[in-house]
């Protein structure tokens, strides 16, 4: 038996001269907008869906889905949520601080935490600390696996003083997916109540 395939009846898609990428032409189920926004919220939920939809076919058939694959998307997806959801929290909480409180940026998701945690602490004087201190423990363990947000996006990365190239993930990594989905989920409630907590005093206030 001649296990050879024959290409010439594969339809294989290939570049061809005209393509284009972005085009308003075309089936318009799947015409798309993206307005031009400022609000964190539409990004949030978009990646989050976007980890929990990995998810389901995971758990749908994990060999058939090709976990494999499919982890490092899901666990970047996931931890992208998780920053988007603290620079969220940063910038309606910076509305009631009677200090400056710049723009948040970088990708250390402990120093976010951390900022966001006081101006939350200033506005709500009774928070739960016990809930505090279990965030505190969710997203320092998200950290300690991917510290500056490369670890899932990239194989590897160079050293900036040595020039020596390796893995973000040295030694790997082991994890139980159902596990780790079930604690940013938790992390995803904790985030929804305190944007919710955020917004009514917004409104409060106008």
């Amino acid at each position: 038996m001649n296990d050879d395939i024959d290409l010439s009846s594969v339809d294989i898609p290939w570049p061809q001269n005209g393509d284009t990428l972005v085009s308003q032409i075309g089936d318009a189920r799947f015409h798309a907008t993206i307005s031009e926004t400022t609000d964190f919220v539409h990004y949030i939920d978009g990646f989050k869906r976007a980890a929990d939809a990995l998810w389901n076919l995971i758990k749908q058939d994990p060999r058939a889905a090709g976990v494999g694959a499919l982890i490092c998307p899901m666990i970047f997806l996931y931890r992208h949520y998780v920053e988007l959801s603290l620079k969220d929290l940063i910038r309606l909480a910076g509305h009631f601080s009677s200090r400056h409180v710049d723009e948040p940026w970088g990708h250390d998701l402990k120093m976010l935490w951390e900022q966001a945690r006081s101006l939350i602490a200033a506005i709500e004087p009774t928070p739960s600390n016990q809930d505090l201190a279990i965030v505190s423990d969710l997203i320092n363990q998200l950290d300690k696996i991917d510290p500056e947000s490369f670890a899932f996006r990239y194989p590897t990365r160079r050293d900036r003083h040595t020039r020596t190239v390796r893995p973000n993930l040295a030694g790997g990594l082991q994890l139980n997916l159902e596990v780790f989905c079930s604690g940013v989920e938790k992390l995803a409630s904790f985030f929804e109540g305190s944007r919710g907590m955020l917004t009514d005093y917004t409104s409060e206030q106008e």
